[in-house]
């Protein structure tokens, strides 16, 4: 509307101020750490005698629209997220250097991981995100994060969220969700979600041992004081523990009998190897036989 104003020769000036180190409206709200995730990011707050000359200079310069914002270069510098468009021509692009979480200048995280085992690895890039969330937290190391401890908890809230999913993007190289705080909230979560993208070969499991996962909820299906469960009848306990003794027979090699009044499952061209039969086909089978729904 500024604008326009001025090109017809009408009277208007617009300011978009930055944040005034004031402790009222809008700034009344933020703590000592909002402050100093916006010095952080390069755009820290203006002191009131600031404010007041950059109001004097803005309408004294005839432009319609000004920015009457602080900057700090340097830190604009260190920022690991992108610039916005506007602040772009003000520094040089930034070069690499050393990171949170001790990584050395221009070794990338999924680098850094190479050649180790999974727990190796999640516990690497959990000293990462802890990290992290320590500066923007305005911790002085990670061991301020409790790993299992929720975001929320520790004193995240969205910008700091936002900035956490920014500086970790940034540091891994991985495209990663809007949502990645509030899908997994905690640093521990976040860390396997980062080691199972980072190295999703790895982290592959092979088909029988992602079969313990499906074991474990077929335990917790059977226990008759599962929540949610109705118990299982003796007739059908007696039914799935013979079909589960076949199938514990292929693991050792012998050829499967199927009990009574069950039919010959369908398994892949190739034998009976296991490892042949996808982890969905198998539980479908179990599925079948406790008449609950297959889950996805």
């Amino acid at each position: 509307l500024a604008a326009h104003r001025h090109a017809e020769g009408l009277p208007a000036t617009s300011m978009a101020f930055g944040l005034w180190d004031v402790d009222t409206g809008m700034a009344a709200h933020l703590t000592a750490t909002d402050l100093d995730r916006m010095r952080r990011a390069g755009t820290p707050a203006l002191s009131r005698d600031e404010g007041l000359a950059l109001f004097t200079l803005a309408l004294a310069s005839g432009e319609a629209a000004t920015v009457p914002l602080r900057v700090d270069a340097g830190a604009l510098r260190t920022r690991t997220d992108e610039l916005p468009a506007l602040l772009r021509g003000m520094v040089a692009p930034a070069r690499k250097r050393t990171g949170a979480g001790g990584a050395p200048a221009g070794v990338s995280l999924a680098e850094r991981i190479a050649g180790h085992d999974e727990e190796e690895r999640t516990r690497i890039i959990l000293d990462v995100v802890r990290a992290h969330a320590a500066s923007v937290l305005g911790h002085a190391s990670g061991d301020a994060i409790e790993p299992d401890r929720a975001f929320g908890e520790l004193g995240f809230d969205s910008l700091g969220s936002v900035e956490l999913r920014n500086q970790l993007g940034a540091a891994s190289g991985l495209r990663l969700p809007a949502t990645l705080i509030f899908d997994y909230p905690s640093a521990a979560e976040v860390a396997a979600y980062m080691a199972r993208k980072l190295a999703p070969s790895a982290a592959a499991s092979p088909p029988a041992i992602a079969l313990e996962a499906d074991i474990e909820r077929l335990e917790a299906l059977l226990a008759s004081d599962a929540p949610g469960v109705s118990p299982v009848t003796t007739p059908d306990r007696t039914r799935l523990a013979d079909r589960l003794r076949e199938l514990a027979g292929r693991l050792d090699g012998q050829p499967p009998t199927y009990a009574q009044g069950y039919a010959t499952p369908e398994i892949p061209d190739g034998g009976e190897d296991l490892d042949e039969v996808t982890a969905d086909e198998l539980f479908d089978i179990l599925d079948n036989e406790l008449g609950t729904p297959a889950t996805p």
